[in-house]
């Protein structure tokens, strides 16, 4: 049993992925299970705990002397900043709907802070976890700089100041 364990370790995130898409089938696709539906809605609920109880204990296994910021850092962060501003500007001076449409939906993926489940990732991978952590808190604020900027660039009719949209960005994201 133990050598099962030692096997299957490496692919538990594979395995965990595959079995929530496989009981969400069985939940949509099986009528038998719609009785159960409300008690899954439930269960859903609880997901942020666990979501949270995951990164806190993997947060909790950080060395804060490794949490120094690097150069790769710093390149990652400008380099999604630039590209986020040309998108947005070739997309507001795009005519074509799909185009305009297309550009300003990568210019928010690319301005979009990591995750911070890319931690845990890391570690499953056998990379950096302070320095991953480092980007991450970084790439928050960041985030919460350029998103009202770039934002009211491409719409120039949102409501409230920049600082109020950097506050309210920041007190979403940061305490991820």
């Amino acid at each position: 049993m133990k050598n099962l364990l030692i096997k299957l370790k490496p692919f538990t995130l594979l395995i965990a992925i595959s079995l929530g898409f496989i009981i969400f089938l069985m939940f949509h696709f099986i009528p038998m299970l719609n009785p159960l539906k409300p008690i899954a809605y439930t269960l859903s609920n609880v997901m942020p705990w666990f979501v949270f109880l995951i990164l806190f204990l993997a947060f909790c296994k950080i060395n804060y002397k490794e949490m120094k910021p690097h150069y790769w850092q710093a390149l990652l962060l400008i380099l999604q900043v630039t590209i986020s501003f040309i998108l947005a500007y070739l997309g507001t001076g795009s005519e074509n709907k799909l185009v305009k449409t297309l550009l300003i939906g990568c210019m928010v993926c690319v301005i979009t802070p990591t995750a911070a489940a890319a931690s845990v990732i890391t570690v499953k991978l056998g990379g950096n976890t302070g320095a991953i952590t480092t980007y991450i808190i970084f790439g928050n604020i960041v985030a919460a700089i350029a998103i009202p900027i770039v934002f009211s660039f491409v719409n120039p009719n949102i409501q409230g100041d920049l600082f109020e949209q950097f506050l309210t960005i920041l007190m979403r994201v940061f305490p991820v």
